[in-house]
């Protein structure tokens, strides 16, 4: 199989946006992961304070 010289800058274009995405999606992934920890630490936070009754209780 050859390529001419205009397919050469098609393929590597793609080739590198495919790396790009795979990089950047596990970036995302890792920062929904940190969040939603985050999230849990605070939700069990507030489950180990004790409950202050509201006024007029």
């Amino acid at each position: 199989m050859t390529f001419n010289r205009p397919t050469l800058p098609a393929i590597s274009t793609i080739i590198l946006a495919a790396v790009l995405s795979v990089s950047l999606s596990g970036c995302v992934t890792g920062l929904v992961m940190a969040a939603a920890s985050l999230d849990r630490a605070q939700q069990e936070r507030e489950a180990q304070r004790p409950r202050q009754p509201a006024p007029g209780e």
